[in-house]
């Protein structure tokens, strides 16, 4: 997973700071610094793990705009994907201090599947293109949190922020929703699309009416909290 994150930093402008041994990149383009860190949202909240790993970021930045511009992203491996794992990922994402921190689970299904696409299409296609795609949204919808690589690449999106998804009218990510009656009957097992058509009904107007990369940001935070 790492080699994803790394490779995405290195394609969007990011660069890293050497002589460091934890990965910190910083933008070549805005003040912006990002900590890459392995482990579970618990373990980055024991106590000294933040306070060591600012330490360890200030040895080799000594720009005074570091701590205002401070994110970690926390790449997670679950077991699995329930209740607990977002109440832990919440847990984290709350906690004021230090880094702006930013939760990025996955399963082992879902990064076979990612590094399935990952080997047959370029690296910054998947994550520009990809998501306003309304075939790769379709199968995103009917199989949340199912191991598939649409699911981890929109919760890439959504966690490194600096992804500039291409653009796509919002109309045409909430027309995605307009027919899924007739999606519904067709599927058995419809309690995601359920979950799709609770999440769309209750989107205010200027929700629906927001760039569509914010529009994509806000469906999938809300379907994965319904989780």
């Amino acid at each position: 997973m790492i080699e994803i994150i790394i490779n995405t930093f290195e394609i969007f402008n990011y660069s890293k700071l050497p002589a460091s041994d934890i990965p910190i990149f910083k933008s070549t383009t805005m003040e912006d610094y990002w900590v890459v860190y392995q482990g579970s949202p618990s373990q980055l909240l024991e106590k000294n793990i933040q306070s060591g790993l600012m330490a360890e970021c200030k040895k080799v930045c000594v720009d005074p705009a570091f701590e205002k511009n401070a994110n970690i992203i926390c790449l997670w491996n679950v077991e699995s994907i329930d209740k607990k794992t977002i109440r832990q990922l919440h847990q984290a994402e709350e906690d004021i201090y230090f880094f702006k921190k930013n939760v990025l689970y996955y399963t082992q299904s879902e990064l076979s599947s990612f590094k399935e696409q990952y080997s047959a299409y370029p690296l910054r296609d998947l994550l520009q293109q990809s998501p306003t795609n309304p075939d790769v949204f379709q199968r995103y919808k009917v199989n949340i949190n199912k191991g598939t690589w649409e699911s981890l690449l929109y919760r890439i999106c959504m966690k490194l922020t600096f992804i500039p998804i291409e653009k796509s009218s919002s109309e045409n990510i909430s027309n995605l929703y307009k027919n899924h009656d007739i999606a519904m009957n067709k599927i058995k097992d419809n309690d995601s699309l359920i979950k799709l058509n609770t999440v769309a009904q209750n989107l205010s107007e200027s929700e629906l009416a927001s760039e569509s990369g914010s529009l994509l940001n806000l469906i999938m935070e809300q379907l994965e909290a319904s989780e």
